[in-house]
């Protein structure tokens, strides 16, 4: 294409230079040969130097000589004027910011900031600098936020991190102020997983349950599951002391204990399920179980469905195989001969002549007390006896009343 003017420049040019060490002599080798002195310029400590013979150096070819020897304290450049050199490149140092617009600049080496600050917006507030040795500042919005030191991210009071995942392969240490999970109370779940089982810990925050060992049990507010088998201790309370004083466990067939400790470790009250009941201390024997407590109302009855009694009623308290009843009665009158009973007791009296318990009359209006009354083995009956051990009718009671009270064992 025609233009007009001086032909546009393709390359760039610069004047060779050579820098000479002094030794303390007077003569040194040039790296270009030159005809004489006059294509040379000569600075020493910053001072150019007269060339020409007498003066301060001469050259030719590939010598130049000093007219006083160079020291190894001085300093010492040669700039070539005949012997410049055409390159594509800039020369050293030769290029401005200024000078490149909306291109990406590649680095053939390394970036030295040297601690400046390196810009990164149109505003200029927002940076990274390292002017603080072995330490990366990251400035955003003119506020400094975060902080990089050997092996620690910091998040600088007032800034947030937040992350979509957030992956850590080491260890994450948290270490002063309040760590909270979840504050916008998203329907997020928080899980997490040891060695072996997935649900070491999870809480599920769409169904506000959690649960431990196992997965979400959402009829649960709160569910544990034990280890295997051979970890009897599925849940452990320790007092201040470091003893254990509450202890969930179970047998090796899944059956639940509730153990209560002392001080001192020793058992105090253990529910077993195994065993149906409770034992006391470190009793562990299936006799020994207390497995039943009951309180109810029962009826008193003629056994002799002639014989209606005009009052009766009663009440029961059953504590493992014990029972105790009181009752008030009152008979008819009444001339029936057949012995004299009341059934209707609430449980079954163990069979065997001393299982039958006896009875304490509170009170009666018969006029004497000479009779027993005492239950039946196997049956809910007792019966009135003389004081010789013989039966007594219905009609020896006609009319009376009796209030009495008294206990007796069950088989179970």
């Amino acid at each position: 294409m025609p233009y007009i003017g001086n032909e546009l420049a393709t390359q760039f040019q610069a004047f060779v230079t050579q820098t000479i060490t002094g030794d303390g002599s007077t003569g040194y080798t040039l790296d270009r040969a030159v005809a004489n002195g006059k294509e040379l310029l000569v600075y020493i400590n910053n001072v150019k130097q007269e060339e020409g013979s007498g003066k301060s150096y001469t050259a030719s070819g590939t010598t130049i000589t000093f007219s006083d020897a160079v020291a190894s304290t001085d300093s010492c450049y040669v700039v070539f004027l005949g012997s410049a050199v055409q390159t594509v490149n800039a020369p050293d140092s030769s290029i401005v910011s200024g000078q490149i617009a909306n291109a990406t600049l590649v680095l053939p080496n390394k970036l030295d900031m040297n601690g400046n600050e390196l810009i990164l917006d149109a505003d200029a507030d927002s940076s990274i600098t390292s002017d603080t040795d072995d330490q990366i500042d990251i400035k955003i919005a003119g506020a400094d936020d975060f902080q990089f030191t050997a092996n620690t991210f910091t998040a600088l009071s007032g800034s947030t991190i937040a992350a979509q995942a957030l992956t850590a392969a080491g260890d994450v240490s948290f270490d002063g102020g309040n760590f909270v999970f979840n504050e916008s109370s998203a329907d997020k779940d928080f899980r997490v997983e040891s060695n072996g089982n997935a649900n070491m810990l999870v809480v599920d925050g769409g169904n506000d349950v959690m649960s431990i060992g196992r997965a979400i049990n959402t009829a649960s507010t709160v569910s544990i599951q034990n280890k295997d088998d051979a970890n009897n201790n599925t849940l452990d309370l320790f007092n201040d002391n470091g003893n254990r004083t509450i202890s969930m466990q179970q047998d090796t067939t899944g059956n639940a204990k509730l153990i209560l400790q002392k001080n001192d470790g020793t058992n105090a009250v253990r529910l077993d399920a195994n065993l149906g009941g409770i034992l006391f201390g470190t009793d562990t024997a299936q006799a020994n179980t207390l497995d039943d407590y009951e309180e109810g109302s029962w009826t008193p009855t003629a056994t002799d469905s002639s014989v209606t009694l005009a009052t009766a009623s009663g009440e029961y308290t059953k504590v493992g195989r014990m029972v105790h009843v009181t009752a008030i009665i009152t008979f008819p009158t009444t001339s029936d001969g057949d012995s004299a009973a009341i059934g209707g007791f609430p449980f079954t009296c163990q069979n065997g002549n001393q299982y039958r318990g006896g009875f304490t009359i509170g009170y009666n209006n018969k006029g004497d007390n000479e009779f027993t009354f005492l239950m039946s083995g196997n049956t809910t009956e007792a019966v009135f006896h003389n004081l010789s051990g013989g039966s007594q009718a219905y009609s020896a009671h006609s009319g009376k009343l009796y209030i009495f009270s008294g206990h007796y064992p069950t088989a179970s």
